[in-house]
């Protein structure tokens, strides 16, 4: 963030992750709540349950 921010510093920042990256991406958004400079954040395949829920959820849909 803080070199996209050297070049474009008073602009905010979408954030497209894959995977483990959406994870990173909302930590650092809610380690940086007042200043984090992201506009948006769209995430796939981010396992936000866990990988054995995100398996199970994948093979039968199971939520739970």
């Amino acid at each position: 963030m803080d070199c996209v921010r050297l070049i474009h510093p008073d602009s905010n920042i979408n954030i497209v992750a894959h995977s483990m990256g959406g994870l990173l991406a909302r930590k650092y958004i809610l380690d940086n709540a007042g200043n984090h400079h992201i506009s948006k954040l769209i995430t796939i395949g981010t396992p936000w349950f866990g990988a054995p829920k995100a398996i199970a959820m994948m093979l039968n849909g199971d939520f739970e």
